[in-house]
């Protein structure tokens, strides 16, 4: 047995060990140490520490690809059930957190907002309006950071708020 492979067995042995496990259509709960939101903790490199829920689909059911992020489906953080995960973006995963608490917003209604604020002249994603808009919409201050980064970077390209607005919706980034 390699060094890795040994390596993550007795990962996967810690990590059972931490897990109230029960059918599958049930929720596994992480007993383990848990994160500030409820998300379960578990050290499985030597460099730090990451989720329980993750390190689960990887286990049972294949790698996360690269810029992609795990969605509960049953809304429990600290369940590891691979069953009741989803492999999305990280965009939909904050549309879909927003939509659990009751918000219903369209991506296209935010990215409205948020282009409405930037031509008021908004360039701060802190400003009392910019929080407001991420903060009654369910997402995230990175998800405002990001957004309203990649309208300045378009903007310095020469791009009009069309183009703009295309950009946010379509592309990762803007070159």
């Amino acid at each position: 047995m390699s060094d890795r492979a040994h390596h993550l067995a007795k990962a996967s042995e810690r990590f059972w060990s931490k897990v109230e496990r029960k059918t599958k259509e049930e929720c596994w709960l992480w007993m383990g140490a848990r994160r500030q939101k409820g998300y379960g903790r578990f050290r499985v490199e030597a460099n730090g520490h990451g989720y329980a829920h993750r390190f689960a689909y990887e286990l049972l059911v294949d790698e996360i690809p690269e810029g992609m992020t795990i969605d509960h489906l049953c809304r429990v953080p600290s369940c590891v059930n691979p069953a009741h995960m989803e492999v999305i973006t990280a965009s939909e995963n904050a549309l879909r957190a927003a939509r659990s608490r009751g918000v219903s917003v369209s991506p296209s209604a935010l990215i409205e907002r948020l282009q409405a604020l930037y031509d008021a002249g908004v360039r701060d994603f802190a400003t009392r309006d910019m929080k407001a808009l991420w903060e009654s919409n369910g997402l995230s201050r990175q998800w405002a950071q990001k957004h309203l980064k990649r309208l300045i970077e378009a903007e310095a390209l020469g791009y009009s708020g069309e183009q703009q607005r295309y950009l946010l919706t379509k592309r990762p980034a803007v070159a």
